[in-house]
């Protein structure tokens, strides 16, 4: 009788099966635990999928298992069973999903058993001090506030901006001390806080009956309506009940904030999960939120995969934020994992939002979700008046209207703060001579450089390849190079210029470069040290600055004319989003919306009427077009360094998809991309469109494996792009 069996072993490769190895039969190898396996000339991580009785391979030719890491699995059946469903339904390879959903260190084959959790908290003497005592030390002040509210982990402290060195500072004055998570007491729950709203009171009261099994509700709430109290009183019964909760944010920025306020109003320990930690300290709180150790998980997209000891609740917030799709390798929604999640676990789903995505909204519409709206915002203020100024014939110093220059005058005298918006970054987006017409263009895209004036230097802004400013033109050799069009830094210039007296505050990808630099910037904001601020999409995002009272948009104009049908969606949601950020202490706000066509449907619509009225009216147009989220739609994706070799590669793929495409699967003609060339590749596309979920997955179970054999295959990078959010 053979002493040896057979197992199934998932590995990080892009193969869309698995391979077979051999154990000592009484050898204990449970499914979900991880081996080290031979593979070609390497040595691998892989998981444990399946133990067989015989192999298609000869058993001679099957190798051994080297190395058997874990006793028992690593995750729970329920995630077993989500990552199986997320390998199939995005179509990609089971063993790369295993892998992207450990940390790097269990990746690596290390022990799950991580350390412990470390903290910083307040000393006696730190807890003494007072602003005066630190004099011009903001930065150890800032710190110092931060742990007055109680010890936070090193991934709380990262996020809201603070240096190690001032760490270091304060330890070495004995104002801190570092400790473990499970050695700290809990804190007593804040009981000062207001008593909920009428609007919130019954939000909770509905959530709160459905704790207890699968449940899907949409919170639509308005824009400073509560909807983060609403969850903190949800989530203290889910703790009461001994039950943990797990809550996604869409980006590391908006963390301190929330974390802040969730272990105020709740006093328990929270695990931070995002990538600005490093490998142990990521263990460490995957680990915590595995073995019980945490009752909250507070994190970004890839936090969806967390072990939970005893998951209770998920909670996605600003759940429309294209942030949670990933786009690259591994191609899924965080938003739709934590659906098939919370079914799996049967547990409840908050999905919370002003802007709904258009998904979340039918199913909502539909009955599949339960719908609950805050209509008001929490603080008794009314939103912002919206306003329109009709760019054509204005006298315009840069980008600013001689209109809104006089309404930011008024705000900023009122002692307000004025956001302005422009989705542009860099100096100019575009270097131009003047005597010939020739511009600076990136030969990798064929798209014109972004000229950043404060790096002295040319940045594509498509491949990030850079090249020093031209001293004269490439073409006729005239000195006369102009920026023509207005990014942020060239905003700026005309801001101060215009505002000599006011602070100004630019925030974008450039100026948050430096670590930490975004929450020093938020955290000057909210102190009042700056009364203007400038900057793109990362001002949009859910941040509260309480003294803004006007709101202006600078150039919507290109979305107007838009080719992606999601263009209307993504539109409303940016100006609702970026409104709401006006008046959120109750203040009188306005909007201000410079363009050319203020006759443009959209604009009308964005004036007079609502989200929910402009959404609705745009699922019409969606349902009679049979477009998401009416049908499924599947984008199969090819790029090569030759545009021939994508050519031949949709002739094949294409072959191949209509053989086996039912009726009901609509398959368009595969075409270039809107930017046909990116970093040097030639970018194609094929759009896979059905009204029948079930028959498009169909589909590409049968012509995925067809379409990897074919001689054209190994000549591209392919991939498929399920339910994708970029379609142009």
């Amino acid at each position: 009788m053979s002493t040896e069996s057979i197992i199934e072993v998932a590995l990080p490769v892009p193969m869309r099966r698995t391979f077979d190895y051999k154990v000592d039969s009484l050898t204990h190898c449970a499914i979900g635990c991880r081996v080290q396996v031979p593979f070609g000339r390497r040595v691998m991580v892989g998981i444990v999928v399946a133990h067989k009785d015989t192999s298609d391979w000869p058993i001679e030719q099957v190798k051994a298992v080297e190395t058997i890491f874990d006793d028992v699995p690593l995750w729970t059946p329920n995630i077993d069973k989500l990552l199986r469903w997320a390998s199939q339904y995005y179509q990609h390879p089971v063993g790369e999903v295993f892998h992207h959903a450990l940390p790097k260190r269990l990746r690596m084959g290390d022990a799950p058993d991580a350390s412990d959790i470390e903290v910083w908290r307040l000393t006696d003497a730190g807890q003494a001090l007072t602003i005066h005592d630190l004099g011009r030390a903001k930065k150890q002040w800032k710190l110092l506030s931060l742990l007055s509210s109680g010890p936070q982990d090193k991934g709380s402290i990262t996020a809201a901006g603070v240096a190690k060195a001032t760490i270091d500072a304060l330890l070495e004055k004995q104002w801190i001390e570092q400790a473990t998570l499970s050695d700290l007491p809990t804190q007593k729950p804040d009981s000062d806080a207001p008593p909920p709203t009428t609007e919130q009171a019954i939000a909770i009261t509905a959530l709160q009956r459905h704790l207890d099994g699968f449940h899907v509700t949409l919170l639509e709430g308005v824009t400073g309506s509560g909807k983060t109290r609403v969850y903190l009183d949800v989530i203290a019964d889910v703790i009461a009940a001994g039950k943990q909760a797990l809550i996604l944010v869409p980006e590391i920025g908006l963390t301190p904030q929330t974390l802040a306020r969730f272990r105020k109003h709740l006093g328990v320990h929270i695990a931070v999960i995002h990538s600005g930690l490093n490998d142990s300290e990521r263990l460490a709180a995957w680990q915590a939120a595995r073995t019980g150790q945490v009752s909250v998980i507070l994190g970004t997209r890839s936090a969806i995969f967390t072990p939970m000891k005893n998951p209770g609740i998920i909670i996605i917030d600003e759940e429309h934020d294209a942030s949670y799709k990933q786009q690259d390798g591994f191609r899924y929604h965080g938003r739709d994992l934590a659906v098939m999640r919370a079914k799996n676990e049967g547990i409840s789903l908050i999905l919370g939002s002003a802007t709904p995505s258009f998904e979340s909204f039918q199913n909502a519409l539909s009955g599949r979700y339960h719908h609950l709206q805050l209509k008001h915002r929490a603080t008794g203020g009314v939103m912002p008046t919206m306003n329109v100024v009709d760019m054509r014939q204005q006298t315009l110093e840069g980008p600013l209207s001689a209109p809104l220059i006089q309404t930011m005058q008024k705000h900023l005298d009122a002692g307000n703060q004025v956001l302005v918006f422009l989705n542009r970054r860099g100096f100019s987006p575009v270097l131009l001579c003047h005597e010939c017409g020739w511009f600076a263009e990136c030969g990798r895209c064929e798209r014109p450089y972004t000229w950043h004036k404060n790096q002295r230097r040319l940045t594509c802004h498509h491949c990030a390849t850079e090249r020093p400013i031209p001293h004269q033109c490439e073409q006729c050799g005239s000195t006369q190079l102009l920026p023509v069009g207005h990014g942020t830094e060239r905003l700026q210039e005309v801001i101060e210029t215009q505002f000599k007296d006011f602070e100004v505050a630019r925030i974008d990808r450039d100026s948050t470069r430096k670590k930490d630099s975004f929450s020093r910037i938020i955290a000057d904001i909210q102190d009042g040290k700056y009364q203007i601020l400038l900057g793109t999409q990362m001002l949009a995002k859910g941040h509260d600055f309480g003294k803004v009272s006007l709101v202006a948009m600078l150039d919507i104009d290109g979305a107007l004319f838009s080719n992606d049908f999601r263009a209307g969606e993504k539109i409303s949601q940016l100006l609702t989003q970026v409104s709401g950020r006006a008046g959120r202490a109750g203040q009188p706000a306005q909007v201000v919306l410079q363009t050319h066509y203020p006759e443009h449907p959209w604009v009308q619509q964005l004036m007079t009427e609502d989200y929910s009225a402009i959404a609705k009216d745009l699922l019409k147009e969606r349902e009679q077009a049979l477009l998401p989220p009416f049908a499924s739609l599947v984008m199969v994706r090819a790029e090569a360094s030759q545009d021939n070799l994508v050519r031949r590669f949709f002739e094949s793929a294409e072959q191949i998809i209509r053989q086996h495409a039912p009726k009901d699967v609509m398959i368009m003609p595969a075409s270039p991309c809107s930017m046909t060339k990116k970093a040097g590749k030639y970018r194609w596309q094929m759009p896979l469109l059905s009204a029948q979920r079930a028959a498009l997955q169909r589909l590409l179970f049968q012509c995925t494996g067809l379409i990897e054999k074919t001689p054209e295959a190994p000549k591209v990078r392919w991939h498929i792009d399920v339910d994708p959010i970029e379609t142009t």
